[in-house]
């Protein structure tokens, strides 16, 4: 098969053990492991209020020399308020270009 028809695929959203709220259990080295099995070209780690998985993701990144691109991001909550002064909550999911946006994840992560 030519790879030129070979369909790439993504998982832009990944919740590790490091998620706050307990939403996933899964180390980053395991999930990493799937991506592969799944043949995925791309893997974006999102925890949920956090980005202490970064450390994990470095380390496993600089370990491995795997040809998955390896996205950090974060889930982060916000609150609007209404013309009702009802308070509503939102999360946004931020991924990092580059090394500038992976700092300023982690500041916005800690404030």
């Amino acid at each position: 098969m030519n790879n030129e028809n070979i369909i790439k695929r993504a998982e832009l959203h990944f919740h590790t053990k490091f998620s706050k709220n307990h939403h996933s259990s899964i180390e980053v080295s395991k999930a990493i492991e799937k991506a592969k099995e799944l043949n995925l070209s791309s893997i974006a780690f999102c925890d949920y209020k956090s980005v202490d998985a970064f450390t994990d993701i470095t380390n496993i990144k600089n370990e491995n020399k795997s040809d998955i691109k390896i996205i950090y991001g974060a889930e982060l909550p916000f609150m609007t308020t209404s013309q009702t002064i009802k308070t509503k909550g939102y999360s946004l999911t931020l991924l990092a270009k580059n090394q500038d946006g992976i700092t300023a994840l982690q500041e916005l992560a800690t404030t």
